[in-house]
């Protein structure tokens, strides 16, 4: 599968790597995986790294809105908090790509139309930016170990 994710909930943060060729029956499925792990909670801060091969050429924008549906009815049981002043989470996307830089706005831009807070998104050349943005420095030397540079590296095509 073009993503992977782990949930790091001592960071209250969900990390994403996507990679290759996504459809949106994929990131369905991922939004569905990670609403049942145990230690995700949505309110967690995400990042997500996009790798140069990624191409999001085959998701449109009905899939955007439906992506959206469905993590209404995944994360809240269909019906989203209560509103508030500040950001439900954040979302930090480390994107060198200009058209998948684009389709990153026009998903947090989606997710908003939706939710009653606002989700604030933001693009970023370095990892160490975006964790800058989400108040994660700390997180800097950890992904720069080889497990980490390891799990950021897309799956090999079989």
């Amino acid at each position: 599968m073009p993503m992977k994710y782990k949930v790091l909930p001592e960071h209250k943060l969900l990390f994403g790597v996507f990679f290759g060729a996504l459809t949106a029956g994929q990131f369905v499925k991922g939004i569905e995986d990670i609403s049942v792990n145990p230690d995700f909670r949505p309110d967690f801060d995400r990042l997500a790294i996009h790798h140069p091969t990624l191409d999001l050429s085959c998701i449109s924008f009905d899939d955007i809105v439906g992506f959206r549906d469905t993590m209404i009815r995944a994360y809240y049981n269909g019906r989203p908090p209560a509103a508030t002043d500040l950001p439900m989470y954040r979302i930090a996307v480390v994107s060198r790509v200009p058209m998948n830089q684009k389709m990153a706005r026009l998903y947090g831009a989606t997710l908003n139309t939706g939710m009653p807070s606002p989700i604030a998104i933001e693009i970023f050349q370095t990892l160490e930016d975006a964790l800058s943005w989400l108040g994660r420095d700390g997180l800097v030397a950890t992904f720069r170990k080889a497990d980490w540079q390891a799990f950021m590296t897309p799956d090999p095509v079989a």
